[in-house]
């Protein structure tokens, strides 16, 4: 079996799919659109939050989920 490697459309889309958790208050969020290294996040209900690519990268607040 070849090892393929993703293009990089099928990375962006990878990018925007990626779910976090929102540790502090136990909230699962999606990436709905990344401008820049601003994202905005959307969780099943309630209000988007927006953070930078840096804010999610803090694992003290956030954990990407697989």
């Amino acid at each position: 079996m070849s090892s393929m490697t993703e293009s990089p459309a099928v990375q962006r889309i990878n990018a925007l799919c990626a779910r976090y958790l929102h540790k502090p208050s136990g909230v699962r969020y999606f990436i709905a659109l990344n401008i820049g290294g601003q994202n905005e996040l959307h969780p099943i209900s309630g209000p988007c939050k927006y953070a930078s690519d840096d804010h999610l990268a803090n694992t003290e607040i956030w954990s990407k989920l697989p």
